[in-house]
């Protein structure tokens, strides 16, 4: 790939037959979105990865969560982020569990470690707490700054998500809706902001595109 970025860029797809100007440009755009994206992924694949980590714990009567961009489903994953949960903590267990997935500590201190691995593009992070933070812990994880900002979210102790909206006389607001202040505005106007869109919600086809 990097040759023939190369290539085209010193026009020499031009001169071939069936090439021009115009393809030329196409696949240096093309090549360079791929180099952009190279440590990302689409959220299917990250989705299924962190899936199968939170499943390990959860057999270990762990508590584990998606949180980051993956509990509000964004299509490009970034950073795949975990919560999980005990009565104790104990990074020695969580180191096991994620070398069963390649992953090894590269980062971090008592609450929150980073992790790298060989076999994924993306590094990975986990954050943990105690019963008595999960809550506010998982909510403050699962929504971006600007929508924490505009419901006046401070780390004060509530006991579930649904108890903090209702304090703050506002429905209920899914994670995937907790991106900005206009979520939050969209979330007044819906009259059931916890329910998304699902397949008995489609009426007609639609064309899907694998990207790989």
């Amino acid at each position: 790939m990097g040759e023939l970025l190369y290539a085209c860029n010193e026009n020499r797809l031009v001169g071939l037959s069936g090439f021009g100007v115009k393809t030329q440009q196409q696949i240096i755009r093309s090549i360079e979105f791929l180099q952009s994206n190279a440590d990302k992924l689409h959220f299917n694949e990250a989705e299924s990865i962190a899936t199968e980590i939170i499943i390990s714990f959860q057999k270990n009567g762990w508590k584990a969560e998606m949180v980051g961009e993956l509990s509000r489903k964004c299509e490009i994953i970034n950073l795949l982020e975990i919560i999980v949960g005990s009565n104790a903590l104990n990074w020695n267990f969580i180191h096991g569990i994620l070398a069963g997935f390649n992953f090894t500590p590269a980062s971090g201190d008592s609450e929150t470690q980073r992790f790298t691995s060989s076999s994924c593009t993306l590094p990975m992070v986990i954050h943990f707490a105690l019963p008595e933070d999960w809550s506010v812990l998982k909510f403050k994880l699962q929504s971006t700054s600007e929508f924490l900002e505009a419901v006046q979210f401070t780390d004060l102790s509530f006991s579930t998500e649904d108890s903090f909206f209702l304090n703050r006389s506002l429905p209920f607001i899914v994670p995937e809706m907790r991106e900005n202040k206009e979520s939050l505005e969209s979330a007044r106007l819906i009259s059931d902001p916890s329910r998304i869109v699902s397949f008995s919600d489609l009426k007609g086809c639609i064309h899907n595109v694998l990207l790989s």
